[in-house]
This record gives C-alpha cells, sequence and structure tokens, in this order.
C-alpha cells in the first residue's frame, strides 16, 4: 500500500472565522469597559446621595410638628464628602395650598442633596410632609 501524507500547510476558513469573531468580542469588552466603570461610578453617589436624603426626611419625621422651623438648613453629614462637592440642604416650609385645601396645619419638607458627576451637576430631591397630629 502506497500512503501519501499530504503537506497541509495553511489555515481553514473555520480557523480564520473563529478568530476573527473571538478578536471582535474582546474589542467589544474593552471598547464597553470604561461605560461600565462609569455606571458603577454614578450609582454607588446616587445611592449615597439617596441614603443621606433618607436619613435627613427620617430625623424631620421625628421632630414635632412645632419643632420643625421654616426656611433652609445645611446639611452636615459625614457621607457628604464622599460626593464631589457634595452638598445638602433641608427646606421647611408650609404646605401648598393646593394640597391642603381644608387649611390643615402641615408642613413641608424637602431634602435636597447636590454634587457633580463627570462635569454635570446631580441631584436627588425627597419630599414629606408632617403634620400636626402626626407624620403624613
Amino acid at each position: 500500500m502506497n500512503y501519501q501524507f499530504k503537506n497541509n500547510r495553511g489555515v481553514s476558513m473555520v480557523e480564520l472565522l473563529l478568530v476573527v469573531v473571538t478578536v471582535g468580542f474582546l474589542v467589544f469588552l474593552i471598547g464597553s469597559l470604561p461605560n461600565s466603570i462609569r455606571l458603577v461610578g454614578k450609582s454607588s453617589n446616587l445611592s449615597t446621595a439617596r441614603e443621606i436624603a433618607l436619613k435627613q426626611i427620617e430625623e424631620k419625621r421625628e421632630l414635632k410638628y412645632p419643632n420643625l422651623s421654616y426656611g433652609d438648613q445645611q446639611i452636615t453629614d459625614s457621607r457628604l464628602s464622599l460626593l464631589t462637592f457634595g452638598s445638602g440642604v433641608v427646606s421647611i416650609s408650609d404646605c401648598d395650598p393646593a394640597i391642603c385645601t381644608q387649611g390643615e396645619l402641615v408642613k413641608a419638607v424637602t431634602v435636597t442633596i447636590t454634587w457633580q458627576e463627570n462635569g454635570r451637576d446631580e441631584k436627588v430631591t425627597l419630599k414629606t410632609m408632617v403634620s400636626e397630629n402626626g407624620l403624613n
């Protein structure tokens, strides 16, 4: 019997296709990595801002209606330093007459946390109301 061995030199079409697909997948992953990192950072800042605002709302709800002073008060939470140029304000005012139509004794509490992210101003605002008879 005569066996002839062919010297197969070269690359098949399937091998070439696999290399192109693999390289394309790696380029896609590397290209989307900076966006993913940015989104994780933004989510972290947003969560921190919400936590600060919720704590402020809880503190104001614990106060009795007569102890809520009208006006703006700066927030002095140490976690604000985790946000770039982070600051916060608690505003207390009378209830909007369009909402409190019966002349109820209700104060509106608004908590606003602001910070900068990628050169843009970001903000979280939470609102609640506290009445003379307790929490609303």
